[in-house]
């Protein structure tokens, strides 16, 4: 994991009903009780949205694409914060 930066405040999204191997409400606790840990996959994999991984130490991991600072402030229409270019990421 050495190539993968700590990703603050990830939160797993909610899957659909029918997709059974992703449990929101598990790998949530595990991440807060540091059972596993979570890393930044790629940043802006579209303006204001990073894929975020959970990983734990047997290897286990998932993934789950989640609104980054930029993204949030984009969407609601707030002024972006300065390290945001919106530009760069088109």
């Amino acid at each position: 994991m050495d190539k993968y930066l700590p990703y603050e405040n990830a939160t797993p999204l909610r899957p659909p009903s029918w997709f059974n191997c992703f449990n929101v409400e598990k790998i949530t606790s595990d991440l807060k009780l540091g059972l596993a840990k979570s890393y930044l996959s790629k940043a802006n994999i579209e303006y204001g949205i990073d894929r975020v991984i959970a990983v734990y130490p047997n290897g286990l991991a998932y993934s789950w694409h989640q609104i980054n600072a930029c993204g949030s402030a984009s969407f609601s229409g707030d002024a972006l914060p300065k390290h945001c270019n919106k530009k760069e990421s088109e």
